[in-house]
């Protein structure tokens, strides 16, 4: 790095430093002290006059003082936000039938919340409960015949 480029950040950086907080002291140091004096013994001046003269006018005890009201109403904000955008699943599954068949019943929608057992659709049993019968009375024959 170049020494100018370095000495010109750490001035820049003092100066910044000098204005944002120490601001007073910047200015006391820019007005000279002797203005600065003046200043504050100006400010103080009202408050002793105020603690020697309390009937003096613009103090505190001189009596009422002045307020400005202004008619105020009442009215609803609208807090509403309106937003736009696009959800995405926590997660997906993907769902496999482990038999054929006609679906008889209309399939739930995508996207639908469902629990551990809930029927999706349901397939036309067909001839599965005949077919049943027939291989439970071919276990029954084959256990006669074992015996």
């Amino acid at each position: 790095m170049r020494p100018i480029s370095l000495i010109t950040a750490l001035l820049v950086s003092a100066a910044l430093y000098m204005l944002v907080m120490e601001r007073d002291t910047l200015r006391a140091f820019a007005i000279g002290s002797s203005e600065t004096e003046a200043v504050e013994t100006a400010a103080a001046t009202p408050a002793k006059e105020a603690v020697e003269n309390p009937q003096a006018e613009g103090t505190a005890a001189s009596g009422p003082m002045r307020v400005v009201a202004l008619p105020s109403t009442a009215r609803e904000v609208d807090s509403a936000v309106v937003l736009r955008g696009e959800t995405q699943a926590a997660r997906s599954v993907e769902v496999k039938a482990e038999t054929s068949g006609r679906v008889v019943s209309a399939p739930l929608r995508a996207g639908t919340s469902v629990a551990e057992g809930d029927a999706l659709c349901q397939i036309d049993r067909g001839t599965r409960d005949a077919t049943l019968a027939q291989a439970e009375a071919a276990l029954e024959t084959t256990k006669v015949e074992f015996n």
